[in-house]
């Protein structure tokens, strides 16, 4: 019985592929906007209970 096929593990010293770059990118990308989005809400929402 043969189980599911995965991505090959990166061997290290290997130089990444840009498919993978991309990915780091991404992930760099959201990483960041995501506590960013999280403090606008977080405001908008303390703005909106306490309009003045």
């Amino acid at each position: 019985m043969k189980g599911p096929d995965t991505a090959p593990v990166p061997e290290i010293g290997k130089h990444p592929t840009p498919e993978d770059e991309e990915k780091a990118e991404i992930h760099v990308t959201l990483a960041r906007s995501v506590p960013e989005a999280q403090h606008l809400i977080f405001t908008s929402n303390k703005v909106n209970q306490h309009p003045e």
